[in-house]
């Protein structure tokens, strides 16, 4: 497969909004939204031409499997038997499930509506070093309150874990096309009273650890700026890459990010335990829809609804975290929807 060969597929609803998937890592390429309020088109998400998606190692929009984040050491043990789990080339841990995880996999196209798409793709026993073999479907729908709700469901022949999410960077901003793509000003809101604090190698310690008085504290909305990301208690990571235990139901609305102009907002919820809050700390070099530029750092936003990292190596984890077994499928949803304010 070469990056010229993938297809796009576009959805659409009755507001106007557009949201474009590739087959490739059943991508979420791009979500583009009118605003009345100033009669533009907006993108709310980060993305490349399909020429140059494999030019960047960011995971933009992707389907990530078989395991989202981290597994210390690339090593997890189930039912008795230790598995190696692939590393991306040089590194300790295995994270996104290396270099052959889902995001580089052409999927199978099995429905299509002017609103909803439905992806497949199957992984054979000890495929990224997991056991099982697996067969993942995706769903995108689009409905008419610009709402995109993701579906996973999976289906394995032995016990595995999986830890299946998107990697959409979000800035509704105005600026996700270009290279001058930046956080700073958006408003974030996370319901969670309890965050997993990360080693110097971004594991976690195994500990749930309370936000109040500290700087993981995001229940009530706060700024993204350069002096916040700055922040002491952020250096090891050059900003927030880490993980909130999120409060029963999301609380009300869930994850809210809100754009520095205030004609934006973005909710998500999900029915998974925690997500991952990123500010593309890392991000540099990754060409941009134009395909002459690239992007800088804290660029975008990345919320990953997930299963805890590493909770196969973590006896804290396994409640909130179960296996995936032959009587017992995956099955779990994202719900993304964008507000015009």
């Amino acid at each position: 497969m070469t990056n010229a060969s993938a297809q796009l597929y576009t959805l659409t609803n009755n507001c106007g909004t557009k949201v474009t998937i590739m087959d490739v890592g059943a991508t979420l390429v791009d979500f583009r939204v009118f605003i009345p309020k100033i009669n533009q088109e907006r993108s709310v998400i980060l993305g490349t031409c399909k020429e140059l998606y494999s030019h960047q190692q960011l995971y933009m929009g992707a389907t990530i499997g078989r395991f989202a984040n981290r597994i210390a050491n690339g090593l997890c043990t189930i039912e008795g038997v230790q598995y190696h789990i692939e590393t991306r080339k040089g590194e300790k841990h295995s994270l996104h499930s290396g270099d052959h995880s889902f995001d580089k996999r052409v999927f199978e196209v099995v429905a299509l509506t002017p609103n909803s798409i439905t992806l497949t793709t199957h992984s054979p026993h000890l495929d990224q070093g997991f056991p099982g073999d697996v067969t993942l479907i995706v769903t995108y729908t689009l409905d008419d309150t610009n709402g995109l709700k993701i579906t996973y469901e999976a289906t394995t022949t032995k016990a595995t874990p999986l830890n299946i999410t998107n990697h959409a960077y979000w800035n509704l901003n105005g600026d996700a096309d270009s290279a001058c793509a930046s956080n700073f000003g958006h408003e974030v809101t996370i319901p969670a009273d309890f965050y997993l604090p990360l080693d110097n190698e971004s594991i976690p310690t195994g500990e749930f650890k309370a936000v109040d008085g500290t700087i993981f504290d995001l229940r009530n909305k706060v700024t993204i700026t350069p002096e916040l990301l700055a922040n002491e208690a952020l250096k090891a990571t050059k900003g927030y890459d880490h993980p909130y235990i999120l409060n029963k139901n999301n609380g009300k609305d869930g994850v809210i990010v809100t754009s520095a102009d205030k004609l934006l907002q973005l909710s998500v919820k999900t029915d998974y335990p925690a997500v991952h809050f990123y500010t593309a700390n890392y991000f540099t070099n990754a060409p941009t829809r134009r395909g002459n530029e690239s992007y800088h750092d804290f660029a975008a936003i990345a919320i990953e609804p997930e299963y805890y990292p590493n909770f196969v190596n973590e006896p804290n984890f396994t409640k909130d975290c179960p296996l995936v077994t032959p009587e017992k499928p995956l099955k779990k949803f994202i719900y993304n929807k964008i507000k015009t304010i």
